[in-house]
């Protein structure tokens, strides 16, 4: 009798199991089917609203939050009026999502419903449509935000705060004025922060009140309008900042602050920062890194010595801004300087020299220029073409043929760029020839180059619609495997008159190659942790499947293939970003595919983790790391992951540093 119990038991068990795994299957296949509806960038209409539904009887269904974000992301306005109605399901979490799906498509229509919700809303929905109408930025809404910037709810009054400066209003601006003084740190700094973005004289008496907040955020905030809107009389201030804040961070805006406000006054203080750093051991070489660069700004004589000092130390990535630091101070004996840093043994800083050389106009720059621009690492080329196109006297036509038809993509871009700003008609018969030429390189730039190049002329009215060599261009670019050249190409074909929309088509193959869905599916059973070892210490990422899966799940295969391996930090700008993921070490590199974004509702914060871009839908290997919060990032980058360990090292890495993937931890999701 009990084997029977055991054996009923165990069949019942079987049968559970078969069908919860029935279940996750079904679910898995209809929530890939949500992915593949954002990488063919249209609607299923049929799908959205059987989908969407569902959110009436059951508002916590994950596919219907997982179709409101896909319509998000896709954009097409005429899905609005699908979205409206589920703002009203409140106090859920796809009210909100409806909300940042409106804001991030600029559906205008929705406005009315926004303010109702921004108004009447349980807190995270009222936030999630201000950030929605600030981002439609309609001055019809001003009065709402200015009452909401007063709301008893600090998330509210931070989220109407830290977005008010996309209205560019005064009246806006004397709130935010009083916010500064706000109780809560954050309100205080999303003020300061839309004081920045869009510095009003008005609020002059409550920044320099404001000055010396408890927060380094805030702190850091406030001294940017008083640079931008240079306040020579709140100089004193900042440099006080600038000498002693205990955080770096206050301290490199201050720093930038008196630059911009033109304090030739407050060098001593600068001078004296850089020199001390540079002598103490174990230095904050951010403060001297942009302690070199405000003198250069202020083209301080005597912290020239200073920066030729920096220009001879050991640290490549010193002598590399040295170099720019340099190039603000445009005169003779700063070319003389150039001169000697051109025949640098680091590539970095060679190109550094021809990107300074560009704002010295002077014939022997040009000549120092005209040897970078053969120099034997193809990164310093094209920097070095860049900057000879600032010298506009000088004829480049013999450099513009070659850098057409060159094999690096970057000398390709710069080239097609000069091309672009001088509208020279003659080199588009090279554009074509070089297209044609490589019409089956996998490498995307070369034809992305070429294509722009040759709409720029179209649209600049230099070439006439009816080219031939333009039609050409088009026809060759809409019938293009790669999406992104596809879609260049309906754009130039859009400035002929033609429409080839139709040949657009979806991401569908290059991710279908790549495998992503595998790893797309195992972010839904493990939270993913990646540790990156780097010559500064060891950092933890943790990925963040569930609001960008396609970015999360790309890097985590790009870490497991060993693609990182080696990799140098290309960019560091302080108290903004550190970035890599270029296999070039340039910026300019990348795997050879690209995936499309993510946008979502998470923000910028210390330690998120984006996905670099050089437009819409041109992700691929590159991410950055926030050093501070960066608000104005917020829905235009995919967040894919947050730094868990490591933000000292963070802070210690600099242009140069490499690192590598030291491990992969999964952990098993608990599901409910």
């Amino acid at each position: 009798m009990k084997a029977i119990r055991a054996l009923a038991s165990f069949i019942a068990s079987s049968l559970l199991l078969s069908a919860t795994s029935n279940v996750e299957a079904a679910w898995r296949a209809e929530y890939d089917s949500l992915l593949m509806m954002e990488d063919s960038s249209a609607v299923n209409w049929p799908q959205a609203i059987r989908y969407l539904e569902t959110a009436n009887s059951n508002p916590e269904s994950e596919l219907a939050i997982r179709t409101v974000r896909s319509l998000g992301i896709i954009g097409d306005t005429l899905t609005a009026d699908m979205l409206v109605p589920i703002l009203k399901i409140w106090s859920h979490e796809i009210s909100t999502e409806a909300a940042f799906a409106l804001g991030q498509m600029g559906a205008r229509k929705a406005r009315a419903a926004l303010e109702e919700a921004a108004l009447g809303g349980p807190p995270q929905l009222a936030a999630r449509a201000l950030e929605a109408l600030c981002k439609l930025a309609d001055s019809a809404s001003i009065d709402i935000i200015d009452r909401q910037l007063m709301h008893e709810d600090p998330e509210i009054r931070y989220t109407a705060a830290v977005s008010a400066w996309k209205f560019k209003s005064r009246q806006l601006s004397a709130s935010l004025s009083r916010l500064l003084f706000d109780s809560v740190p954050r309100v205080r700094f999303g003020a300061a922060w839309s004081l920045a973005r869009f510095p009003d004289s008005a609020a002059i008496p409550a920044l320099r009140r404001a000055i010396n907040d408890a927060d380094e955020y805030v702190r850091a905030q406030i001294v940017r309008p008083l640079g931008a809107l240079k306040v020579k009389r709140a100089a004193l201030e900042v440099a006080g900042l600038a000498q002693a804040d205990p955080d770096w961070k206050v301290r490199v805006n201050a720093f930038r602050a008196l630059a911009a406000m033109e304090a030739t006054e407050q060098a001593p203080v600068l001078r004296k920062v850089l020199a001390d750093e540079m002598a103490r051991r174990g230095g904050n070489n951010h403060l001297i890194i942009e302690a070199a660069l405000a003198l250069g700004v202020l083209k301080d004589p005597m912290g020239l010595d200073l920066i030729r000092q920096m220009a001879r130390r050991q640290e490549i990535f010193l002598r590399l801004w040295s170099a720019a630091a340099l190039a603000s101070y445009k005169n003779e004996t700063v070319v003389k300087e150039f001169a000697a840093l051109a025949a640098d043994p680091e590539w970095r800083v060679r190109a550094k020299v021809a990107e300074g050389l560009g704002t010295v106009s002077q014939p022997v720059a040009f000549e120092i220029l005209q040897k970078l621009v053969n120099d034997p690492d193809y990164r310093v080329r094209y920097p070095a073409l860049g900057a000879m196109a600032e010298y506009k006297d000088k004829d480049l036509r013999t450099y513009l043929e070659s850098g057409i038809a060159s094999e690096d993509f970057a000398m390709v871009a710069v080239a097609c760029e000069i091309v672009s700003a001088r509208k020279d008609t003659s080199l588009l018969t090279d554009i074509a020839a070089a297209y044609r030429k490589n019409i089956n390189e996998r490498e995307i730039d070369f034809k992305l180059s070429w294509l722009e190049a040759a709409k720029a002329l179209v649209d600049s009215g230099s070439v006439a619609k009816n080219d031939e060599r333009v039609h050409t261009l088009v026809e060759w670019g809409v019938f293009d495997s790669d999406r992104l050249i596809r879609k260049k190409a309906v754009e130039l074909g859009k400035s002929l008159g033609k429409d080839y929309s139709n040949r657009l088509g979806a991401f569908l193959p290059a991710i279908q190659e790549d495998s992503v869905l595998d790893y797309v599916h195992r972010l839904q059973e493990f939270k993913v942790f990646v540790t990156l070892a780097t010559d500064q210490g060891d950092l933890t990422i943790e990925l963040l499947g569930n609001r960008a899966p396609r970015t999360a799940a790309n890097f985590w295969r790009l870490c497991a293939k060993g693609y990182f391996s080696g990799r140098a930090f290309h960019r560091v700008v302080p108290n903004f970003v550190l970035q890599d993921g270029c296999n070039r070490g340039d910026g300019w590199g990348g795997p050879g595919f690209t995936i499309r974004c993510e946008y979502n509702d998470l923000t910028y914060e210390r330690g998120t983790v984006g996905m670099a871009l050089s437009g819409k839908d041109t992700g691929g290997s590159q991410f950055f790391i926030c050093h501070a919060p960066q608000p104005h990032l917020d829905g235009r980058y995919s967040i894919f992951g947050r730094v868990t360990a490591g933000m000292d090292v963070v802070d210690q890495i600099q242009v140069g540093d490499q690192f590598e993937v030291k491990a992969i931890a999964l952990q098993k999701i608990k599901k409910t």
